[in-house]
């Protein structure tokens, strides 16, 4: 089983819009997927279960065939470690790499997407962030940024980040929100972006305009990646 660990430059950049629809290409592709949420905030408790908004957005882009699921939940909308300590909890890392073992071994899966809480440097409890999580997952990292005003600086930022954290395999990027008619400058930001990659540009997604997490999606949510 590949673990693919998407993480992001920043909070609300497009992390799972863009997991779900690497799932989806995954599955057209035919290969037996998985997405797993690491650490959910913001969740709700409906009939005593834990509800999490971005596993039921990706679930409803990507349907029956993926199977998805969340090994930790909070409610409070914050950073992993402030919604744990809320609760009077500290976060167990293991728990994570455990749902990540134990799935493998009961689903036989070809891929594994992860999707991360915020980028790299947010942490999960003290001295221990996401970017150790995904190092400790032995997983390749795909970074989601965005096309318009101030990407080059956070995706430099978080490109070197990763490397200086051990993350040093093939990191790739996905560019989230491009508008159908680029300026200047977006197209520009673009061809930056993917120097900082390497090239390694995974896909680009169009910007859809009243789309979020806390809306299921309507209709076939569509973009092109790169297999």
């Amino acid at each position: 089983m590949k673990t693919l660990f998407i993480s992001g430059t920043d909070t609300g950049v497009g992390k799972t819009l863009a997991s779900g629809l690497l799932c989806k290409e995954l599955i057209a592709a035919g290969f037996k997927t998985a997405y797993m949420k690491a650490v959910q905030t913001g969740s709700e408790k409906v009939n005593g279960q834990w509800q999490s908004l971005d596993l039921n957005f990706v679930q409803a882009i990507c349907g029956d065939q993926l199977k998805s699921f969340c090994p930790i939940q909070f409610s409070l909308p914050a950073s992993p470690h402030l919604a744990a300590a809320e609760e009077g909890l500290t976060i167990d890392p293991q728990l994570i790499v455990k749902a990540q073992q134990q799935n493998h071994m009961e689903g036989d899966f070809d891929y594994l997407v992860i999707e991360g809480a915020g980028g790299l440097a947010v942490p999960l409890k003290d001295n221990y962030y996401m970017s150790d999580l995904a190092k400790e997952l032995e997983a390749q990292l795909i970074i989601v940024t965005r096309p318009g005003l101030g990407p080059l600086n956070h995706s430099k930022l978080t490109y070197d980040f990763a490397a200086a954290a051990g993350l040093t395999g093939e990191i790739s990027v996905i560019i989230s929100g491009v508008a159908e008619a680029a300026g200047v400058i977006e197209a520009d930001n673009r061809k930056q972006i993917a120097k900082i990659f390497k090239g390694r540009v995974l896909g680009e997604i169009p910007q859809i305009k009243k789309l979020d997490t806390e809306t299921l999606p309507e209709g076939d949510v569509s973009a092109q990646f790169e297999h």
